[in-house]
């Protein structure tokens, strides 16, 4: 009898501004460090502008800023696995964790969003994680305006 292998979710611990976010690891594409960023005329104040990764031009949204917060001035990207071509500006990562490691639940009742899936809590770390679909329904509103 063969034992099947628990599907682990990896997650990604990172600071934008002064709060810890966490996203789903096989969500991310590459971690960038000090690429330049081409303003974007007419975008929503929360997109720095544009990227160039590989020849391809990623959108950055600074996640600070769009969830209202001081902007990230960091120099870190998070190029995401999807097809928006969309990259996080980040501060810093803080750590990867799997599912094994870190207890997950929901948020607490008034701090439910549409850019949240619960939280993740490993030692003295809480961290939302983040509802990329729901960021980028946001987005696409503000651009349709």
């Amino acid at each position: 009898m063969e034992i099947q292998k628990e599907n682990l979710t990896t997650w990604l611990v990172f600071l934008a501004g002064n709060q810890n976010y966490a996203i789903d690891s096989s969500l991310v594409k590459e971690i960038l460090r000090n690429n330049a960023v081409y303003p974007l005329p007419f975008a929503p104040s929360y997109i720095d502008g544009v990227l160039n990764s590989y020849g391809l031009p990623y959108a950055v949204l600074d996640i600070a800023e769009f969830m209202e917060e001081e902007s990230s001035e960091g120099k870190m990207f998070l190029i995401l696995n999807n097809d928006e071509h969309l990259a996080l500006k980040i501060n810093d990562i803080q750590e990867f964790h799997t599912d094994a490691e870190v207890t997950q639940q929901s948020l607490v009742s008034g701090a439910e969003s549409p850019f949240f899936n619960g939280a993740i809590q490993y030692k003295n770390i809480t961290a939302p994680i983040l509802n990329l679909n729901g960021i980028l329904e946001r987005i696409h509103l503000d651009l349709d305006k």
